[in-house]
Order: C-alpha cells, then structure tokens, then sequence
C-alpha cells in the first residue's frame, strides 16, 4: 500500500475500534432532482462555468438538515471560535482548514447500490451516496418506476442518537424529493 492508503487503513480501522459506529438507511426518489437538474444544466453551466452535478444538491440538502440536528456536526461551533481567533491574529495555516466534522461520500458514480460508510474521527457522520436505480414503488396506490437513490447515513452513536440521524436523513429526503424547500427554507 502506498504511504496514504497505510494512513487512512489505520485510520479507518481505529475509527471502528473507538467509535460507536451504526448506520441508518433510507431511500430518495430522485426524480425531482433529476428533472431540475436537466432543466437547468446548460444554463447553470453557462453561468457559472461548471456542470451541474447531484453532489451540490446532497450537500444544500446537508446543510438545511443539520441545524435540526446539530450533533451531526459535533465540535464545530468550538473550533468556529477558533479558526476565528487565528484567522484574527493571522496565524491561520493550511493544517488549521483540513479535517472535517462530517462527510458525504459518493459510491453511486462507481455503482455501488449500498454499502455501509466508515466513519473518519473525529468526524460525527458521514452519509453514503449509492446509484440511481429504476425501481418500482408505490406512489398514490399505484406502482410506478422511479429513479431510487439509497443512502447511508453512519454516525457516532456516542454523539448522536438514533433519532437524531433518522430525523436528519429524513430530513436530506424531504428536501432532495422536494428541492422547493431547500429555497423556501423548510
């Protein structure tokens, strides 16, 4: 392995060793998403000179779900002060600005269709994107196909608890089935 690979192997396998690691599962309908997506790609492109991507939506989606579950995002508002107080005294350096308190990790783009996300300490959750799969469901009594996306949240149990993480991932849902709400706030 190389020299990086060694690092994060050890990492990941301290992170199961020390953290409460459990995972909770949920599924999107993506067929919202991929409408305004397709509406708006050219002109977003246009605009802004990048494509428009679906990891753009999981993470407005994370941002709007987390201030109703703020343990997912464990130890920030400390080291908010923090990085504040260095940045101030300009004495912020390029370590100060890595790590993270969550993740969003996209196996969908190889095809994985499920998979359980290792949790990075000091991190608090990280949530698994999977493919975007036709699937029948039931919608109004009749089954129809949809574009089903599966994801995967993975959490600290000892920081967050089962509420806490389904409430979120419900949450991150609501707002991709229906991306209204990530404009309007709900």
């Amino acid at each position: 392995m190389s020299r990086l690979r060694q690092v994060i192997a050890r990492r990941l396998v301290e992170a199961q060793q020390t953290a409460a690691i459990l995972t909770t599962f949920n599924e999107v309908d993506m067929t919202a998403v991929q409408d305004l997506r397709a509406r708006h790609k050219k002109d977003f492109e246009a605009h802004h000179g990048v494509g428009l991507g679906f990891m753009s939506f999981f993470v407005k989606a994370c941002c709007a779900a987390v201030p109703v579950v703020p343990e997912l995002n464990a130890e920030i508002e400390s080291e908010i002060v923090r990085l504040g107080g260095l940045a101030r005294d300009n004495k912020l350096s390029v370590d100060d600005l890595s790590g993270a308190t969550f993740t969003i990790s996209n196996g969908g783009v190889y095809g994985s269709l499920l998979s359980t996300p290792i949790l990075n300490p000091p991190q608090s959750g990280i949530l698994g994107m999977h493919k975007i799969e036709k699937r029948p469901i039931v919608v109004n009594d009749e089954i129809v196909i949809r574009p089903m996306m599966s994801l995967a949240l993975s959490y600290d149990h000892r920081i967050v608890d089962g509420k806490g993480a389904v409430t979120f991932l419900v949450r991150v849902k609501e707002a991709l089935e229906d991306p209204a709400r990530l404009l309007l706030g709900l």
